[in-house]
């Protein structure tokens, strides 16, 4: 292929021999693979691949899951360039016999993995404990170009892995995809430009569709609608006369909510119109095989006889290594305006955490009933609350309630009043061993080993009374466990 040289944008032919190799299961399967499909793409999805295995012979079987390891390049078809997994099998018997397996990466685990808890620190330090809490096979590998500045951000059990990271790159205006070392790479965006390959007409460009300037989301007059405090509306047009010379008048309602005063108003009108004043340049580009690009880095292309020669952000690659192309889905990426970016952060910081021990499972009390209540030592249900009935010190002990799985570690929520002295013991394995007694005001909201994991859950709960806290209530209690 291609070559940029250090000087400039200098392209020099070089050897271009397909080498691949394909395993799957542990076992060496590129001798029958008719069909080879990888598709890699920077923060917006994760890789797959799809593999056509010619199976007349019937040496292959697959029920799904079996690990699978893909490599290309020029020279021995051994550079990792997808790990992942079986996802599905497709079987078909029209014509030559062949096995179609659809392939999900590693990295498609960050979208099972849900994100529970409050971050307030460093964008990088925030990646790396996201990669320590939640998949601590993987590291990070960080543009030091990305802001530093902290920041506080919020996720609730609604929010998977992936997810969590792409609010972080848009807060950093920054991109990231997972390579074949477990490495995460996250990068400024559009600032990594890759020397290895490029797109030349003349040498490795086949065709084009749809590169050039896009006017079909040009919007360059915002009016922006809210409300003050006393219900009076608040107005703002945010416009951009250069964008309306040359594209007309191209007018984009916003009403938000959380617009309260004139200046909200005319930060995110003018944010609006800077995000959306100018065209963008974006399309696909097919070319023989650039097996040395990642999605992210940035790509010179030149194809004068369609006055195109400018570096693009690659922001997908479709590799066919049967058919030796590549189709790269190229933009002019734009910086995303500050309002936005500080607009995520708010929001973010201000989104209320559920779950933040990642519990699975609950008991809950209520106590509209005697319900699921083994036996009360003193206490009582009264009104929907329990109660002490007699004395300064009582206790309730509840029915096991069974789970699915091995529990280790619970945390306890409570709703009440002159609970200041109160506790609770949580058993996993069905009364046989307790835990220690917590207070139940200073543990609330802890993750907390239990003695001895097990799949029934009991507790019991002591209140108790003094001058301070004459009457101890509990409106509502829940065990979480996991």
């Amino acid at each position: 292929m291609s070559i940029i040289g250090e000087w400039g944008f200098i392209p020099f032919p070089r050897d271009h021999t397909i080498k691949h190799t394909v395993t799957v299961d542990g076992t060496d399967v590129t001798d029958d693979v008719i069909g080879l499909k990888v598709i890699r793409a920077a923060t917006t999805e994760v890789h797959s691949a799809r593999i056509i295995i010619e199976n007349s012979h019937n040496a292959y079987s697959y029920s799904g899951n079996e690990d699978v390891i893909i490599q290309f390049d020029f020279s021995n078809g051994d550079t990792d360039k997808f790990n992942g997994v079986i996802e599905k099998v497709k079987s078909n018997h029209k014509g030559n016999h062949t096995l179609e397996l659809i392939c999900r990466h590693d990295s498609s685990a960050f979208l099972d993995t849900l994100v529970n808890g409050e971050y307030e620190d460093t964008p990088e330090d925030i990646v790396t404990s996201l990669l320590s809490t939640y998949a601590s096979s993987y590291t990070v590998n960080w543009d030091s170009n990305l802001s530093s500045e902290e920041i506080k951000l919020s996720w609730s059990n609604n929010k998977s892995l992936w997810e969590a990271l792409q609010d972080v790159a848009t807060i950093v205006n920054g991109d990231f995809y997972l390579d074949e070392s477990s490495v995460l790479q996250f990068n400024q965006r559009g600032r990594v430009l890759n020397t290895e390959e490029c797109v030349v007409e003349g040498d490795n460009f086949i065709t084009s569709d749809g590169i050039g300037d896009d006017i079909t989301d040009i919007k360059n007059q915002i009016k922006v609608a809210g409300e003050d405090s006393d219900g009076l509306p608040i107005l703002y047009t945010g416009t951009d006369d250069d964008s309306q010379d040359t594209y007309g008048v191209r007018e984009k309602a916003s009403e938000e909510s959380d617009i309260t005063t004139i200046e909200q108003a005319k930060d995110l009108g003018d944010a609006e119109v800077e995000l959306g004043k100018v065209t963008d340049k974006k399309g696909t580009v097919t070319s023989f095989l650039l097996p040395d690009l990642n999605p992210s880095e940035q790509m010179w292309v030149s194809i004068p006889t369609q006055e195109i020669h400018s570096k693009y952000t690659i922001t997908k690659i479709e590799h066919d290594i049967i058919e030796d192309s590549t189709v790269c889905t190229i933009e002019k990426l734009g910086t995303m305006p500050t309002f936005f970016r500080d607009r995520v952060k708010k929001e973010k910081s201000l989104e209320r955490v559920k779950n933040v021990n990642n519990m699975k499972e609950s008991y809950n009390f209520t106590f509209d009933n005697a319900t699921n209540v083994a036996l009360h030592s003193g206490t009582d249900i009264t009104g929907g609350k329990l109660v002490i009935a007699s004395g300064s010190t009582a206790t309730m002990t509840t029915d096991s309630k069974t789970i699915l799985f091995t529990a280790t570690d619970f945390e306890f929520r409570v709703i009440g009043s002159d609970l200041l002295l109160s506790e609770i013991r949580v058993s996993l394995d069905d009364g046989v061993s307790y835990s220690d007694w917590k207070n139940i005001e200073t543990e609330k909201n802890n993750s907390i080993s239990a003695p001895s994991g097990g799949k029934k859950i009991k507790f019991e709960v002591k209140l108790i009374s003094d001058t301070d806290n004459p009457y101890p209530t509990l409106d509502a209690v829940a065990v979480l466990v996991k």
